[in-house]
């Protein structure tokens, strides 16, 4: 057996005489020098001088940090020597440390980044900066259920937008934010002011019943998205008090609180969500809590202006005639600007907060919203406040996954303008108004009193009218508020049963509350409100609950074969309780009373309630998906709903199914594809998806109406009704060019929607006046293409430009048997124009009155009576069609240019075609207050397609008006808008990491409230010193500030503040009051300001002023060193004791001891009171060094305060090995085992094969026996004893002439890439080592289908940063399943050889803990890259644990030998 030497036993366990640490470390005058020369250093360096300091290199050490352009600290960067395998990544503050020869080249890259090579020119301090790559496609998009998938392998079309989008240009209604970012997606606000609503579309209308919404989902779970009350008729509507618009769900939720939006379009994508999602899915994915290391609190802040950007043309030149209309004489008329004055600037802020905090085993994220707007028009006004909290954590070593969050929302909305029509609309009587008037007198006395009624009534140019109304009257005596609070809340949980089985169960509640109330003040128009005025009330509550369970599973089977499913059930409950009461016309007892008790109760009056209005779908679906060889999937999926609304019916037991079916193909995974293509990918999806129908439509029942009438059912029970059915097609192809710089992305989709729901009169002898049908076939047919572009890419500079094409062709392929038409939408008795539907036409078609033509398409006139000379007109009743609105063609061009931190984005928005009806116009016309009418009289004449009409006010009366000629009256909608236009510059953060100006002001303040939560009471206690500084601090300002004002009071001069206050002194108080304060004051001043630099030292509050000079002294590369030096003490001034390293300890988090994490043992160092049994206690993983803020280098710290309590260096303990050579072998190549590796003899033994197999000549370095690499002893604190150590192994490295050496341990690793002079030969772990040997083809490997998971070893991962290679050859194995703690985030062994202080049995507690979280992945092996690791690991392991050498070996295919004839 082979002999070695090692000294750990001897270091840690023998007894040897020291002396404690408190014995030598300086006495309290020294302390109080030192900190007074600190700030001495500081106020020189505030002084301007130069401070250039020197450090010995005994070899290249590059650090650095690297950032996004933002200055925010990228994670998982790989930095890595030019020409070598030797690299690092980046750990959770972006820092990295690496050593390079002299004159080296860093290769820096990261995913999404656009990659640098930077010299570095023999610094030892970089900052690096990537520049986003913004040419790299989402490779993840969440889908139906909230499912994670591949963006490759979707069989139907999605798009993914940023939360970042949404929030670049602002709106109080966050979904607006949507419009012209995704081709085939269409909104629309339903109305304007505060609180309005908005509508979305995705690929054309398609059902005449229902709204034809999307699905809205957040974090999984579906929304509540309906409203009491919506806009719909044109007149305004007597029963509904004035159109009001009752607002969306979707509008009450914050931007900044989401993370990204998933589009599903059309019915393929939507099949899993069955009969709620015909029209398509909008996933929302909310932040968030995080475990980053600088965890970010964000606040925005957004003002926005609004004004009408343009009123009608109105005329100045003819006046009144008949009191109201202005086709009087022309005259000399001052302009008056009525309609301008009406309105005001409207304003909108948005404030927003939010807080991402967490741990690794759990995160927080917390944000608060208020939105404050004030429209454009009279009182209206909207306040909304948004409270979040969302948190999620892992139980069981994570095999277990919460996520909870909890959402509420409260919105007060006044005085909301009515979406359109007459009654309630103050633009009629504002439009109407003569013109030559000024209107000054009614907008000021619109209210006036009468003595007969006692009580102001309106005052009006009209008051005859029944509908047109002073417009100030409107907006002041026609009020309004509505009061919603929302709360959502959702809890899911997923247990990770094995490596392929998940199992996810989720539900949520979302609950509705709305109050309203409407007052309406006696004189309103009669067609509104009774003589006594008008009172509505209504409240409206709507509850969803909503749960899912479901099965995920994910296997490969073989390396080309890979199968996903899902089966799941969910419960879909809706319950609606709603009351209104109105008193319509029935007016009131008591004038202008407004409550319940003052309604008169008849049957004018109206009262409307649902109790527990339920209704619940129940469903089971599945979804499967195979894939071969990483290109062709397939997928189908099925659902079966059974839904309450289908109760009475045919189908109540069997409910409906709904599936689709797709395949997908990369074509760049199974064929090489040209040089200049990067991406292709075709599509093909089929789907079949219903639509329910509304409630209570199967058993309808008779009600009992106000004044106790009853009101029958007027329709027969549907009990044939089934739900709407919409087959859909979809096919599609992605292409990318020139490394993803161009692209397109082009589908073709065709749906056809059967089953439409119609109320049509009953059949002749039934006893019901209607019956409901299923009946006609809508088609929706067309094209969606996206183009996006980078045309300058790179140098800083990178324009982004996306083109979305979308066209739909909507067609009414069939209507009901008995139905030659079928009108919906708007209507009135004197409306203009109707919406139909006609078989052979399409939805948006307007119908309306027409001019008369003739065969040849000529208008035909009057010859005869008053109407001589006029056109004819047809189609009374609106049966012409006069067009359609929907468009040709949706169109939008955004383009995003960025440069450093600055970036400018535009987007411009274009509709093409369809038509519009302006019944502004035709009633401006009507009144003859438009600059058209003007324009016409003053020519004598109107021109109607080529012919001259000569009765112009006839002309106008005959079309205009509200039941005019709406041919005339259509206009072409095309219009190109500028939709977006935003500047930003983000600031450099870099600027403050460097300076860390603000972070004696963060760790005062945020962590103090922080330090608190995770227990760090004894730390955080003031003490005397801390209470002297703190309470000088708070009296300097305004002492000095007093001081100053009386100055200035008494000699005049001094600032603005300070000027001013002296001035208001001076006027008010007596001079030798003054005089007499005078001194006193500036004495005070001076006390304070002497005291707090006296009490300073010996406070906590020295970090502000030691950052500064640490910053400066770690830019010229100066370091702490295994002997205590001056420079350490900086470091430990700078802890502000913030408590952030507790967390991140195993020894707390585990163990339960709490008392000798960093800044306890950094706060007893300070105060000369350190203890062995805090020194000793810690396992120098270097998660605390990693998590923290300032940066402080606490291992280091650690090694040398044992170097002073226990160094006894003794010559005579290496006369031993003097000369002492135990190597063997002969090569270029050197491997040393190290002490673990050599109590792993299987890891030795993997070794020799691995070299032998690649046809390496290697020196074995201590194969038969040999000296330790130092680190053991050095970690005991006997630094003397391992620097002799390093010189004797360096010394043997050399006199044997390799030029590489491989170790297995990262222990020897750290020590001879740090410790050791080994200039000129290159230093690699074997991890490295082997996978060079893969790339180069002298090592052949045979994969299988093992699952491996790696667990990080500490000391190779945060201590060298290498955490790439290992997995890189894993990956070459086997599957590798990473833990949920990895990389810089990797949990310690517990088998630590820096520390002695914790018994066997809590080290076999540590290793059990980290098994556990390693096992949870399903793994059927653990591999490590260290021996002790392994040794710790197989302790608490219940798998096989493996070194990655062994893994390797056991995988060398058969027969493989490799040589070099070379």
């Amino acid at each position: 057996m082979p002999k070695f030497y090692i000294f750990v036993t001897d270091c840690f366990c023998n007894v040897m005489p020291y002396t404690s640490y408190s014995e030598k470390l300086p006495g309290p005058g020294c302390r109080i020098l030192f900190r007074t020369l600190v700030l001495t250093f500081c106020l020189c360096l505030l002084s301007g001088f130069e401070v250039r300091a020197q450090s010995a290199q005994r070899k290249f050490v590059v650090r650095g940090h690297v950032t996004d352009q933002t200055g925010a600290p990228l994670v998982g960067v790989t930095v890595v020597e030019h020409g070598t395998s030797n690299g690092v990544a980046t750990l959770s503050g972006g820092e990295f440390s690496i050593g390079v020869a002299p004159g080296a080249v860093l290769d820096v890259s990261c995913v999404g980044y656009v990659p640098r090579s930077v010299p570095t020119e023999n610094r030892t301090g970089l900052d690096i900066t990537l520049e986003e790559d913004v040419k790299v496609i989402a490779d993840v998009i969440v889908t139906a259920l909230g499912l994670e998938r591949n963006y490759a392998d979707l069989t139907y079309s999605a798009d993914k937008i940023k939360g970042t989008q949404l929030t670049n240009v602002k709106s109080s209604n966050m979904i607006l934010s949507l419009a012209g970012k995704s081709a085939g997606v269409q909104v629309n606000e339903s109305s304007s002011g505060a609180g309005a609503s908005s509508k979305i579309s995705i690929r054309g209308v398609r059902s005449v019943a229902s709204d034809n919404q999307p699905l809205y989902v957040v974090d999984g779970m579906p929304i509540l998205n309906s409203s009491p009350e919506q806009a719909y008729t044109a007149i305004g509507g007597v029963a509904d008090a004035g159109n009001r618009d009752g607002g969306d769900g979707i509008s009450n939720l914050n931007a900044e609180d989401i993370e990204s939006v998933s589009i599903l379009k059309g019915a393929p994508a939507a099949a899993l969500y069955g009969s709620q999602a015909a029209n398509g899915v909008i996933l929302i994915t909310t932040k968030k809590g995080s475990a980053a290391k600088r965890q970010p609190v964000t606040f925005t802040s957004n003002l926005t202006f609004q004004s009408p950007f343009r009123l009608p043309d109105f005329q100045n030149r003819y006046g009144v005639s008949g009191g109201v209309e202005s086709w009087g004489a022309r005259a000399a008329m001052k302009a008056y600007d009525n309609a301008g004055d009406f309105f005001r600037t409207g304003v909108t802020a948005m404030n927003s907060l939010s807080v991402s905090s967490g741990t690794e085993q759990m995160q927080t994220y917390f944000s608060y919203a208020n939105t404050a707007e004030r429209g454009i028009t009279g009182s209206n006004r909207l306040m909304r406040h948004n409270f979040n909290l969302r948190a999620t954590t892992g139980l069981f070593r994570d095999r277990i996954k919460l996520d909870g969050n909890i959402s509420f929302m409260r919105q007060v909305v006044k005085d909301k303008p009515v979406p359109g029509g007459f009654y309630m609309n103050p633009l009629v009587g504002l439009y109407r108004f003569p013109r030559g008037v000024d209107m000054t007198p009614y907008r000021e006395h619109f209210e006036v009193y009468d003595p007969d009624r006692k009580l102001g009534v309106q005052n009006w140019i009209a008051p005859s009218d029944d509908f047109e109304q002073n417009p100030y009257w409107i907006t002041n005596r026609i009020r309004s508020k509505s009061l919603r609070n929302r709360v959502m809340a959702s809890l899911s949980a997923d247990w990770k049963v094995n490596g392929w089985l998940r199992i996810r169960a989720r539900g949520n509640v979302d609950y509705i509350d709305d109050k309203v109330r409407q007052r309406f003040y006696a004189s309103t128009a009669p067609a509104l409100a009774g003589n006594n005025g008008r009172y509505i009330e209504s409240g409206y509550s709507e509850t969803l609950f909503n749960g899912e369970v479901l099965a995920l599973f994910d296997r490969r089977f073989t390396p080309d074969w890979t199968f996903s499913a899902t089966v799941g059930a969910s419960l879909n409950d809706r319950t609606v309780n709603s009351l209104r009461i109105d008193s319509k016309t029935a007016s009131l007892y008591y004038p202008n009373v407004f409550n319940v008790a003052n309604i008169v109760m008849n049957s004018s009056a109206y009262v409307d309630e649902q109790i527990d209005a339920r209704r619940q779908i129940q469903s089971l679906f599945a979804t499967a998906s195979v894939k071969y060889a990483e290109s062709l999937n397939l997928e189908v999926t099925g659902r079966n709903d059974w839904a309450s609304t289908l109760a009475y019916t045919s189908h109540e037991g069997s409910g409906f199914f709904y599936c689709s079916f797709g395949a997908s193909w990369g074509v760049g995974k199974m064929f090489k594809l040209p040089e200049w293509m990067s991406f292709a990918k075709v599509r093909l999806t089929w789907s079949r998806v219903g639509n329910d129908i509304p409630m209570f439509i199967t058993n309808p029942k008779a009600h009992i109406t106000a004044g106790g009438g009853i009101n029958a059912a007027d329709a027969a029970p549907g009990t044939d009704l089934k739900p709407e059915m919409t087959n859909a097609l979809e096919a599609g192809f992605e292409w990318r060019f020139f490394g993803d710089r161009q692209g397109i992305n082009a589908t073709y989709y065709k749906t056809n929607t059967h089953n439409q729901f119609f109320k049509l009169p009953a059949l002749s002898g039934e006893a019901y006046a209607f019956r409901y049908e299923n009946a006609g076939n809508i088609e929706n047919e067309g094209v969606e293409v996206s183009l996006s572009a980078y045309p300058v890419y790179g140098s800083g500079l990178t324009w982004q430009s996306v083109v979305n094409f979308a066209h739909n062709r909507n067609r009414v392929i069939k209507l009901h048997d008995e139905l030659r038409e079928y009108a919906y939408g708007p209507s009135s008795f004197s409306s203009s124009y109707a919406m139909k539907l006609v078989e052979g036409g399409a939805i948006g078609d307007i119908y309306g009155r027409a001019f008369e033509r003739d065969a040849d398409g000529n208008i035909v006139y009057e010859t005869e009576g008053d109407y001589a000379g006029l056109p004819r007109t047809a189609g009374d009743g609106n049966t012409v069609k006069v067009g359609n609105a929907n468009p040709v063609f949706a169109l939008s061009w955004s383009n995003t240019f960025s440069y450093r931190g600055a970036s400018l984005s535009l987007m411009l928005d274009c509709r093409y075609g369809g038509r519009l009806l302006s019944q502004t116009m035709a009633d401006m016309d009507s009144y003859g207050v438009s600059a058209a009418t003007a324009d016409a009289r003053d020519r004598g004449y109107v021109t109607l397609e080529g012919r001259r009409i000569d009765d112009v006010k006839g002309f106008y009366k005959l079309v205009g008006g509200r039941a005019g000629v709406t041919e005339y009256y259509m206009y072409d909608a095309t219009n190109i808008r500028l939709r977006e236009l935003a500047v930003s510059y983000a600031l450099p953060q870099k600027l403050v990491r460097r300076t860390r100006v603000l972070s004696g002001v963060t760790l005062a303040w945020g962590k103090r409230v922080w330090s608190r939560a995770m227990g760090m009471r004894r730390t955080t206690r003031h003490v005397m010193g801390d209470r002297i500084a703190l309470s000088a601090l708070w009296f300097i300002f305004p002492l000095r500030l007093a001081a100053e004002s009386l100055t200035c009071a008494l000699y005049g001069g001094g600032g603005f503040l300070t000027g001013t206050i002296g001035s208001l002194l001076a006027g008010h108080a007596d001079a030798q009051v003054l005089r007499a304060l005078f001194q006193p004051a500036w004495w005070g001043y001076s006390l304070a300001l002497g005291i707090f630099f006296v009490a300073l030292p010996f406070s906590r509050y020295m970090h502000i002023f030691t950052e500064i000079p640490l910053i400066f002294l770690r830019r010229y590369g100066i370091r702490s060193s295994e002997k205590e030096g001056a420079y350490d003490h900086f470091q430990i001034e700078a802890c502000s004791r913030c408590g952030i390293c507790i967390d991140p300890c195993q020894l707390q988090s585990e163990l339960g001891i709490d008392d000798v994490q960093s800044v306890y043992f950094l706060r007893d160092r300070r105060h000369g009171m350190l203890r062995q049994a805090v020194a000793n206690n810690c396992l120098m993983c270097g998660r605390c060094e990693q998590r923290c803020p300032v940066g402080i280098e606490l291992n280091t710290l650690r090694l040398n305060s044992r170097d002073r309590m226990r160094n006894t260096p003794d010559e005579r303990r290496f006369d031993y090995f003097r000369g002492l050579d135990r190597s063997s072998g002969t090569g270029r190549v050197g491997y040393f085992a190290g002490c673990m590796t050599l109590l792993t003899p299987r890891t030795l033994r993997a070794m020799e094969r691995i070299f032998a197999a690649a046809g390496e000549q290697v020196w074995w370095a201590d194969r038969d026996g040999g000296v330790c690499c130092g680190r053991p002893l050095k970690l005991s604190g006997e630094t003397d004893s391992a620097r002799k150590m390093a010189d004797y192994n360096t010394a043997l490295f050399r006199r044997h002439g390799i030029t590489t050496l491989v170790t297995s341990c990262p222990i020897c690793l750290k020590v001879f890439r740090e410790e050791y002079r080994l200039e000129g030969i290159e230093v690699l772990h074997h991890s490295q080592y082997i996978l060079r040997l893969l790339r180069e083809g002298r090592l052949a490997v045979e994969g299988s289908g093992e699952r491996y998971t790696y667990h990080d070893p500490c000391e190779l991962g945060r201590g060298s940063g290498i955490y790439d290679e290992p997995r890189a050859v894993v990956a070459a194995l086997g599957e590798l399943l990473e833990p949920e703690q990895t990389r810089e985030h990797a949990l310690c062994g517990g088998s630590s050889v820096a520390n002695t202080a914790i018994s066997d049995a809590q080290q076999l507690e540590l290793a059990r803990s980290v098994t556990g979280c390693l096992e949870a992945t399903g793994a059927t092996a653990i591999v490590t890259a260290c021996p002790l690791c392994k040794k710790a690991l197989g302790r608490g392991a219940s798998l096989p644990v493996a070194d990655l050498s062994e893994v390797v070996a056991a995988h060398i295919r058969a027969g493989h030998t490799f040589s070099d004839n070379s």
